[in-house]
């Protein structure tokens, strides 16, 4: 299961992050599927990579099974 979610600004990762993983991880649970996979799209991710994988982690909810991806949102094509 993968969400994607676009985010602009550093100020709006930690509102982002945990809400989309727990919610994710929870219908992950519920529908049987083995990996839940967040991807942030972003128009410098690399300003937002560090920040993003920090409230990733501070989420709890980081494992093997639980994944983000931070990429540029122009590498994406319809969002």
């Amino acid at each position: 299961m993968i969400y994607v979610i676009t985010v602009v600004a550093e100020s709006s990762i930690q509102e982002v992050i945990y809400p989309a993983v727990k919610r994710g991880v929870e219908e992950r649970g519920k529908k049987g599927f083995n990996r839940f996979r967040l991807v942030l799209l972003a128009p410098s991710p690399d300003e937002l990579r560090s920040p993003a994988e920090q409230a990733f982690i501070d989420t709890g909810y980081k494992n093997e099974k639980t994944h983000l991806h931070v990429v540029n949102e122009s590498d994406v094509e319809g969002f």
